[in-house]
């Protein structure tokens, strides 16, 4: 679910008393840049409002985060994992970001295609990707 699709503690609240008992949020990532590349239509700020009102009422919150989208940088990626651990989630998974076939590459760039240094700042060797 998208961190931004419920803006109101009320509906929280009565998802609980409805007998949710949990909510797991897409959220990708904590960078801003990456966010509109991959036309999330949420902000950062919207995650950390949609799961604090998540956990005041009482669910379990579970935020789900990609990590490697083309352009970030080391500092994006550990803002990322601070953003998951600074927030009120029971779990946190975390996924390496893998284009499939079909998948719209121009919102993020060419995911076929790397720079020729990887995100720890590293020089690969041997050029560009496939």
């Amino acid at each position: 679910m998208r961190a931004n699709a419920i803006t109101d503690q009320k509906t929280y609240s009565l998802m609980a008393k409805a007998g949710f008992r949990f909510i797991l949020y897409g959220l990708e990532s904590a960078s801003q840049e990456s966010l509109d590349k991959l036309n999330k239509g949420e902000t950062s700020q919207d995650i950390v409002k949609g799961a604090q009102m998540a956990k005041k009422a009482g669910l379990l919150v579970t935020g789900h985060f990609m990590l490697g989208y083309p352009g970030e940088t080391r500092q994006t990626i550990l803002a990322t994992i601070k953003l998951a651990c600074d927030l009120p989630f029971d779990f946190a998974q975390f996924y390496c970001a893998v284009p499939f076939p079909g998948s719209d590459r121009n919102s993020a760039g060419d995911f076929w295609r790397f720079s020729d240094h990887d995100v720890l700042g590293r020089s690969q060797e041997g050029g560009r990707g496939p």
